[in-house]
């Protein structure tokens, strides 16, 4: 239900996006102008942008860590281990030939 109703409103505002373009009478550098003349807030705080972004990125990667398995994590280790074996024992073949034709 709840993707029909987004659906609805997705072709709601493309009909509208189309009438105001089609019609002409859409200035953009008139709501340019609007949106450049506006004061600019004063917040009641600085921001100090450095821990800001640090606090962003921080808060991304605690987001990441929080959407993985844990509990799965050794068994899809393993089971990743398994599937991979006979290209471990390809590179470790590559290496070893690697290594002799570098020293003899």
């Amino acid at each position: 239900m709840a993707r029909f109703v987004t659906d609805i409103l997705i072709l709601i505002g493309i009909i509208l996006g189309v009438r105001v373009l089609a019609e002409g009478r859409f200035d953009v550098m008139g709501i340019l102008h609007t949106l450049a003349s506006l004061p600019t807030p004063q917040l009641p705080f600085a921001v100090h942008w450095p821990s800001f972004a640090l606090g962003m990125v921080a808060g991304a990667v605690v987001y990441a860590l929080l959407g993985i398995r844990w509990e799965y994590l050794p068994h899809r280790t393993a089971a990743w281990f398994t599937s991979n074996s006979s290209r471990f024992s390809y590179v470790g073949l590559s290496l070893g030939f690697a290594i002799v034709l570098l020293y003899y």
